[in-house]
């Protein structure tokens, strides 16, 4: 004769599963890897804002530089003045400076009415201060040529 077997019993000895210091040991090993991961995360994000705050403060700096030119021969002196972004705390402060650009060997070559134009851009960020600054020189006799083929022939000064 057969003999019906019932339901299996198991023992606690039988059982395959996790044991707490095994859970224990797994969650420290992914808490470890995690916290270099979020380190490299704030860090990227840090650079990504330093980039676009470079990126922003050179096209305003590129700007200003063109609006001078833009008026021709420029006069001596400084401008300043501030950009505020819109939804940004970020404050950019820019100042140009128009010198005449003088030279020994500027005047042996005959070039003179060079003028230097400077435009810095400052910002700050963290607890520093940053700065970007761009400079061209414009010529008395380049002025001449851009405004001639405007139909004027003589300098603006």
């Amino acid at each position: 004769m057969r003999r019906r077997r019932g339901p299996k019993l198991l023992c606690v000895s039988e059982i395959k599963a996790f044991t707490l210091v095994e859970v224990l040991i797994a969650l420290t090993i992914t808490v470890i890897s995690l916290v270099p991961l979020l380190h490299l995360l704030v860090t990227s994000i840090s650079m990504m804002d330093t980039a676009g705050c470079l990126s922003r403060a050179t096209l305003i700096g590129k700007a200003k530089l063109a609006e001078v030119i833009a008026q021709g021969y420029p006069e001596i002196g400084t401008d300043n003045g501030n950009f505020e972004n819109e939804g940004n705390e970020v404050i950019f402060e820019w100042q140009v400076s128009v010198t005449d650009a003088l030279a020994k060997e500027l005047e042996e070559i005959g070039l003179t009415g060079l003028r230097r134009v400077n435009v810095a851009v400052t910002w700050r960020e963290g607890l520093g201060q940053k700065q970007v600054s761009l400079s061209t020189y414009v010529s008395i006799d380049q002025v001449v040529t851009m405004t001639a083929l405007e139909g004027k022939s003589t300098p603006q000064q």
